[in-house]
């Protein structure tokens, strides 16, 4: 049995879902619960061997390398008073689980954006950027909410880890690190490395949660990331 690094039972009729009135974070982390207690009701009692395949986000501006195929779950979720089109693709290798959360504006209808604009400046008309996204969207609040709300889901940061060496990531891509620990029910350790990447007014965070990180493992998930405009 693979110990993913999120709490959380799920039912194969229909995930608990949280409080209307819960914090963002409640509502991403029972959302991130289901998909991943999903992938968890579909793993054989043997780990596959790593078949590294191109997986890309959903506007395909960030490519990489899978060890497994991804199962994909979409969502809405609110990041920094905005509101965000997210997908999560996830897999488990060899009791290890790869994930890549990717984010995007929301596209803003008329009265959502009418909303906003008459919330800061009574009257005035709104302002909405290309694709229907506002232009005022706080993409650095967001990736920073992002990441102060991992140690919710894979336990502290651990402050003394530093970046990897080693792994080289794209050109022009705002990169952040994190490494996290946390301990099963049978005090057993899960170690997550997390990266977080802004580009532009897309964000994603990709990670590693296992009982043991393979740096050459790491180096083919992480360091063969690539980026399109």
């Amino acid at each position: 049995m693979v110990d993913h690094p999120f709490h959380g039972v799920l039912t194969r009729v229909h995930p608990a879902r949280p409080r209307p009135d819960a914090p963002p974070f409640a509502r991403w982390r029972a959302w991130h619960l289901a998909a991943v207690g999903l992938l968890a009701a579909g793993l054989s009692a043997c780990s596959p061997a790593l078949d590294w395949r191109d997986v890309r986000s959903p506007g395909g501006d960030l490519a990489g390398l899978f060890p497994c195929k991804p199962r994909a779950h979409d969502r809405t979720l609110s990041l920094a008073d905005a509101e965000w089109s997210a997908r999560l693709q996830v897999c488990d290798a060899q009791g290890v689980t790869f994930a890549m959360l990717s984010l995007a504006p929301a596209p803003v209808t008329a009265a959502s954006a009418a909303e906003s604009a008459s919330a800061k400046r009574p009257g005035a008309a709104p302002e909405v950027g290309p694709g229907g996204s506002p232009r005022d969207l706080r993409s650095g609040d967001a990736l920073r909410e992002l990441r102060s709300g991992a140690a919710e889901r894979w336990g502290p940061v651990d402050t003394a880890a530093g970046s990897p060496t080693g792994i080289r990531l794209p050109e022009g891509v705002q990169a952040h690190w994190q490494q996290h620990t946390r301990r099963t029910g049978d005090d057993q350790p899960v170690l997550t490395l997390a990266l977080f990447l802004a580009q532009g007014e897309r964000l994603h965070q990709l990670s590693v949660s296992g009982p043991r990180l393979d740096p050459t493992v790491l180096d083919s998930f992480f360091g063969q990331l690539r980026t399109s405009p």
